[in-house]
């Protein structure tokens, strides 16, 4: 068989490799069914993801759908909401972290905000360097 969406299969694959790992740990250590519930899913999901890439109809659709102007739209939105919302998120957390460490008198506390700190710091510059390259190639 011919291998018609690579992207798709080799996620495929990772899928049902990581739920055969699952279902094996689950087997081998203690054995509880929402794993095995959780990695039967994960299996039926990635042997259907490694199906449809290798059927010329579904791929043809599946491009299609990546490349519709809607779906490209809703997935930009959708990701630079989620990150917004992440950021604002870090920072409440990290926040209430340095109060509480503050409260507490908590050095892993501390240790947990510097952390947070560094993350949000992180995602600031990462956005100031996307804008500056989106602002020179638009």
């Amino acid at each position: 068989m011919k291998i018609y969406h690579k992207r798709n299969f080799l996620s495929g694959l990772f899928y049902t490799l990581l739920a055969i790992t699952l279902i094996t740990l689950n087997i081998v250590q203690e054995f509880k069914i929402k794993t095995f519930i959780i990695s039967i899913l994960g299996l039926l999901f990635g042997i259907r993801t490694i199906i449809g890439s290798m059927s010329r109809e579904l791929t043809k659709k599946d491009i299609i759908d990546e490349l519709d102007e809607r779906n490209q739209l809703i997935n930009l939105k959708s990701s630079s909401k989620s990150f917004r919302l992440t950021q604002n998120i870090n920072f409440v957390i990290m926040i209430i972290f340095f109060i509480a460490a503050k409260i507490y008198n908590s050095d892993m506390l501390f240790y947990i905000t510097f952390g947070l700190t560094f993350s949000y710091a992180i995602s600031l510059v990462t956005e100031i360097f996307t804008t500056i390259y989106y602002e020179h190639r638009i």
